[in-house]
């Protein structure tokens, strides 16, 4: 009688070997454990990604780093392109100076069409290269562009260069070097969540896209379907496992039989 209902019950179920408590958590335990965390972890995904594909968010980060690379890189104007592939050409996101659209450059011989061709950073120093920037020119309003350098930037999840990522104008006579694609590539990777988001809702993909959103809906249905049943079956099993202990507390004179049972 000094032994308590769960010590007493925890051998009877387990066996007479007192050792036999030191086997650690139930099986169930560590299954609702590793379910929880699950749970908790798709809770925080959809939080982030919701986050992340909050217009205002995309548009205060985008601005920083258009802020803040010219300084990082003594250039006078940084701007962010999104890539429309259907209208074969790149549009202005974020820029110095300019509002989102208010920019448009063809991807027909120009280097922001060479760059998203060729999935590769370059840098102009060189007027003659310069020459297809009759379009950015006009749009600048008169501003001259003495040097540039870009950075595609690629999607995480189908590995297309979806932007880019132009500096102009650095500071001196030298322009630019092959040690200033280094921060905007980093910053490239940085942004890269936040293109992709942009790049997407364009409906690039027309009623493949449609089709592809339509199923991802249907995907996410059918495995809420499966982590419900399999709660259930969890639930289940646990409460199975845990009869001959609320029976032995209940009516001990049913032990005997729901040992047995057991066996």
């Amino acid at each position: 009688m000094g032994k308590s209902l769960e010590a007493t019950t925890m051998l009877r179920y387990r066996g007479s070997d007192p050792k036999a408590r030191k086997v650690g958590p139930r099986k169930e335990e560590v299954m609702f454990a590793n379910l929880s965390l699950h749970l908790r972890r798709l809770s925080s995904r959809r939080l982030i990604r919701r986050e992340r594909l909050d217009p205002v968010r995309i548009d205060t980060t985008l601005r920083f780093f258009v802020r803040n690379l010219p300084m990082l890189l003594n250039a006078e104007r940084c701007n962010i392109y999104i890539y429309d592939p259907v209208a074969a050409k790149a549009w202005v996101e974020v820029g110095t100076g300019l509002d989102a659209g208010a920019l448009a450059v063809s991807t027909q011989n120009t280097l922001v069409g060479v760059v998203i061709a060729s999935g590769e950073p370059r840098i102009v120093n060189d007027s003659a290269s310069l020459r297809s920037f009759d379009n950015e020119r006009r749009a600048l309003r008169g501003v001259v562009i003495r040097n540039a350098a870009y950075v595609p930037i690629r999607s995480r999840y189908h590995a297309e260069v979806i932007g880019i990522i132009e500096l102009l104008n650095k500071v001196g006579v030298d322009g630019f070097a092959q040690a200033d694609l280094a921060p905007l590539k980093e910053a490239a990777e940085i942004v890269q969540d936040l293109v992709d988001s942009v790049f997407l809702t364009q409906k690039v993909y027309g009623a493949a896209d449609a089709a592809l959103t339509e199923g991802c809906f249907a995907a996410e249905v059918l495995a809420g379907f499966f982590l419900f049943g399999s709660i259930v079956t969890l639930l289940l099993v646990a409460a199975w496992e845990a009869m001959p202990v609320i029976n032995d507390a209940l009516n001990p004179s049913l032990l005997p039989f729901m040992t047995g049972l057991h066996r």
